[in-house]
């Protein structure tokens, strides 16, 4: 959980920068855990790679697909004027 709080969370306010807002809803529901992540996006960048180092790029999304799969659970993105990222998990089956 923590590994895939921390990624979701770098991204999130790596893609603000140095400005812009960072939204978080996280609600447990019997044995699901619902997560949700708004950021704004600097200038609408739909591409988003801005680490400085372009060896470490995409790792972040990468841990957040494979736990969120390890939990079979499901992932949303959608971009528009913000990024949103939408992960449910199930915590006990």
């Amino acid at each position: 959980m923590n590994e895939l709080l921390n990624n979701i969370l770098d991204n999130a306010i790596e893609y603000c920068l140095n400005q812009g807002n960072v939204n978080i809803e996280i609600i447990q529901d019997e044995f699901f855990l619902h997560i949700k992540v708004e950021n704004d996006i600097l200038n609408n960048d739909i591409d988003m790679k801005t680490k400085k180092d372009k060896r470490y790029h995409g790792y972040g999304m990468k841990s957040i697909k494979k736990i969120i799969q390890k939990y079979n659970g499901s992932l949303d993105i959608n971009i528009d004027k913000t990024f949103e990222l939408k992960g449910t998990l199930l915590l006990k089956k």
